[in-house]
């Protein structure tokens, strides 16, 4: 099997694990700043928080540099924002869908198909 349809099928799988886990949360466990309110004095909370925010900038600044435009970057961000690591792997199968390669959809500038 191509690399690329591998990683796109990871990442892909990825997605619909947390796409059911964001459901499953919403329904069960109300809204997401309630619940980070009443989680507020865990020291573990504040590392895994600090944790995904710095891997969510990491993802970001490499979109930036893919995209090279901060307009075509800035739907990428927002998701980023909004859906975390979602977002990520769904930027992972994007590339990977229109790239030819595992190289050029991960790593290089280049155009798509």
């Amino acid at each position: 099997m191509n690399p690329v349809h591998v990683v796109a099928t990871v990442a892909g799988l990825s997605a619909l694990c947390q796409s059911g886990l964001i459901v499953w949360a919403s329904m069960t466990g109300g809204n997401v700043v309630t619940a980070m309110a009443a989680m507020g004095g865990v020291p573990w909370e504040l590392t895994t928080l600090t944790d995904l925010g710095i891997g969510l900038a990491l993802v970001a600044g490499w979109i930036a540099l893919l995209q090279r435009s901060a307009w075509r970057s800035l739907p990428w961000w927002l998701g980023l924002c909004l859906l975390g690591n979602l977002a990520a792997a769904l930027f992972v199968v994007w590339r990977c869908c229109t790239h030819s390669s595992l190289r050029s959809a991960l790593l290089d500038h280049a155009e798509p198909l």
